[in-house]
């Protein structure tokens, strides 16, 4: 089930970032919050993933929601 999508604008990138749950083989529910960003220029790929059990993180959510906040690109170092 789609939770939330939606485009992320960062200074020198962009992209979208995805949080969804799914039910594993095993029938335990999980929650994956994604971020994937790409450069202006296309030249590189940038991904957070934060996955775990649907109960955690619902336990947890504001705590994953600011890990999934705080990515950010700040360029080639």
């Amino acid at each position: 089930m789609l939770h939330d999508d939606y485009e992320r604008v960062e200074k020198i990138a962009r992209g979208v970032r995805t949080i969804f749950t799914f039910a594993d083989p095993a029938g335990i529910s999980e929650t994956v919050d994604q971020t994937a960003l790409v450069s202006d220029d296309r030249s590189r790929i940038y991904v957070l993933l934060v996955r775990a059990q649907t109960k955690y993180f619902k336990k947890h959510a504001k705590e994953l929601q600011a890990i999934g906040d705080s990515f950010t690109v700040r360029g080639n170092k």
